[in-house]
């Protein structure tokens, strides 16, 4: 499932950051940006469009992405199943110029019309996707649309809130079978520094994504020593294969925790975005009733989105300063993690599809197996290892490494050793008398 948080920023830092804080407590893999802060997605891990309208961010490291084009006023990401266009279009720009960016948008999307979506602020009003009026600009789309056999995913609900004009200019439309992938879409006014709505979507797509909510799954090691001691070592078989069956079915899931937060996000910035959120359900039910506390409450909603905005500067500067006064203390503390942490990561923020690293390895590295084994075959096979000599090389090994494929870890091994040590020599002798490490 492809997690899409979309939604306006207005160029605000502050919107920014509660939409950083919202895309990583959320699990998003997709950020897409309107009218971004130009400065922040300068910044690693962004991809901005030419004139510096739209903004993307691949928050979860583990999607496949084949490719990042970016246009003017657009960016087109292209993933297994879906090609993602990403779209910004200003509400002062003539309608010959707005005809000129959908026409571009449209003619790229129109060469894999079953599995493009159009996504972002088109600034334009058609009752296709909730408006009450259809005007100029949203007929134009209207026609791309029926040209295409394209749908809306829109609810109908507004997109945009300033006091009481409301309107619907954030849209997202695609093919009908992308649309049938979509298993979410809602709106939610709850980024205090836009009066656009943050928009979510779920699709059902090809390719690694992010899980709903990570199980991180566990040893039972009580579990797992009996199932070893329950083996008919005696009865023959494959002993790797006897062990590998007794850790998969020792394994226990536990789901993880989704409250994920920005290293400068605390109690008091939380409490001050609840109270705004109470706040503006008590406005919208005064402005529906047409009570005259709109003003009071609309002043306290100004001020509790000062108060946070202040204290999220103050929270970064207390943190770069205590990293600074650690870095101090201890060179090789956070701040050194920090940085080598970014420079381990590469200029890629997202990972190529399976098969595109497959070809980059073909052409790197030749097949020379042959040869080697040619050249490198063992004439006598050595003398058998010894019990003693297993167990140095299992205990030599250091605890908490990531396991392989199989999850087999240092610890499994160790424990393997402990109560079937005898088997466990045997399978190792017999990989030696083969002179071969077995593909699994």
């Amino acid at each position: 499932m492809l997690r899409i948080l979309q939604m306006n920023l207005e160029r605000a830092r502050a919107a920014h950051d509660v939409a950083w804080k919202d895309a990583i407590g959320n699990n998003v893999d997709i950020l897409a940006i309107s009218e971004p802060n130009r400065k922040i997605c300068q910044q690693e891990g962004w991809h901005m469009d030419k004139r510096g309208d739209v903004a993307v961010r691949i928050c979860n490291r583990q999607v496949e992405v084949n490719k990042i084009v970016t246009g003017s006023s657009y960016i087109q990401v292209s993933l297994e199943g879906i090609e993602l266009f990403v779209v910004y279009i200003s509400p002062n720009i003539t309608v010959q110029k707005f005809k000129e960016i959908v026409d571009k948008v449209m003619d790229k999307a129109s060469r894999n019309p079953k599995k493009s979506m159009v996504t972002g602020d088109l600034n334009s009003k058609s009752q296709i996707w909730g408006s009450p009026t259809t005007d100029e600009r949203g007929q134009y789309l209207e026609e791309w649309m029926a040209q295409m056999a394209w749908g809306t995913a829109n609810s109908g609900e507004h997109t945009f809130e300033r006091g009481n004009p409301k309107s619907h200019i954030d849209v997202a439309i695609a093919a009908e079978e992308v649309l049938r992938k979509m298993k979410k879409w809602q709106i939610h006014f709850d980024n205090p520094f836009t009066y656009h709505g943050t928009i979510s979507m779920e699709i059902k797509v090809g390719g690694r994504t992010r899980q709903d909510a990570a199980n991180k799954v566990f040893l039972e090691k009580e579990k797992f020593a009996t199932a070893l001691k329950n083996i008919d070592w005696e009865k023959g078989g494959d002993v790797y294969e006897k062990i590998l069956k007794a850790y998969n079915t020792s394994l226990s899931a536990e789901r993880g925790s989704t409250s994920k937060k920005p290293f400068w996000w605390n109690e008091v910035i939380a409490e001050s975005r609840n109270k705004y959120k109470n706040l503006r359900r008590v406005y919208t039910r005064a402005n529906r009733a047409g009570r005259g506390e709109k003003r009071e409450v609309a002043e306290q909603m100004r001020s509790e989105r000062d108060k946070m905005k202040r204290e999220i500067r103050r929270s970064k500067r207390q943190h770069c300063k205590s990293l600074l006064e650690e870095l101090e203390a201890d060179i090789w503390g956070e701040g050194y993690r920090i940085v080598t942490r970014h420079l381990q990561s590469g200029a890629l923020s997202y990972k190529l599809p399976t098969k595109r690293r497959r070809e980059i390895i073909k052409k790197l590295f030749s097949n020379t197996n042959e040869g080697f084994r040619k050249t490198h075959a063992i004439c006598e096979v050595p003398s058998v290892f010894s019990n003693q000599e297993l167990k140095i090389a299992i205990n030599a090994m250091k605890n908490g490494k990531a396991p392989g494929p199989d999850g087999l870890t240092t610890e499994v091994l160790k424990m393997a050793h402990e109560i079937a040590p005898v088997k466990m020599l045997e399978m190792f002798n017999e990989l030696l008398r083969k002179q071969e490490f077995p593909k699994r």
